[in-house]
């Protein structure tokens, strides 16, 4: 037999008959696994605002999807009370977000 043909034997094997392949795994005790450090629960929003340190302005985002700027367009604030999103330099931002 020559390479390809071992190659299309080998495929045929393991497409239509996959069990030939299979092997059975140890069982496992679970005494003895450990999960890792999960993070802490999120925490809720109270309050998804920022201020803009160019203008001056404050700018609050009150519902999902709801994308607001500032008068300068230098910051945006998206999520509302679901996640919270930033657009803009981080240097010119000051956060006023509050969480439970």
């Amino acid at each position: 037999m020559n390479f390809w043909n071992e190659w299309l034997l080998a495929y045929a094997r393991a497409i239509f008959f996959p069990w030939v392949y299979h092997t059975e795994q140890e069982p496992v005790d679970l005494e003895e696994v450990t999960l890792p450090d999960l993070p802490a629960p999120p925490q809720e929003i109270l309050r998804n605002a920022a201020k803009c340190l160019l203008c001056g302005d404050e700018v609050e985002s009150s519902y999902r999807h709801d994308f607001r700027s500032c008068s300068c367009q230098a910051l945006s604030v998206d999520g509302g009370r679901t996640y919270i999103r930033r657009v803009g330099n981080m240097a010119h931002i000051k956060e006023l977000s509050e969480f439970a």
